[in-house]
């Protein structure tokens, strides 16, 4: 049985070459995407523990307690946090 296809077989029409090739690319893309997101992630919670390691604020109630850390001269309280300011 001969097919009536213009294009011989075992041979890839022009239009299906681009699709294969604009794909390849797609997923490529997709594909780095991906390959950076453990990085970012890593930056992401390096990040947040500064801002935590910032916020404790029982840690550096601790601390003033101690002696480790001495509070300026002129610091004074916010009356309704506690914070020095």
């Amino acid at each position: 049985m001969e097919r009536s296809s213009r294009w011989p077989r075992g041979r890839v029409r022009p239009e299906v070459l681009i699709a294969f090739v604009v794909v390849s690319l797609r997923l490529n893309v997709a594909r780095e995407i991906g390959g950076e997101l453990p990085n970012r992630d890593a930056g992401a919670m390096a990040a947040a523990d500064r801002v935590f390691e910032i916020l404790d604020i029982a840690g550096l109630k601790k601390r003033i307690a101690t002696g480790e850390i001495v509070r300026p001269s002129g610091a004074h309280r916010i009356p309704s946090r506690g914070i020095l300011v």
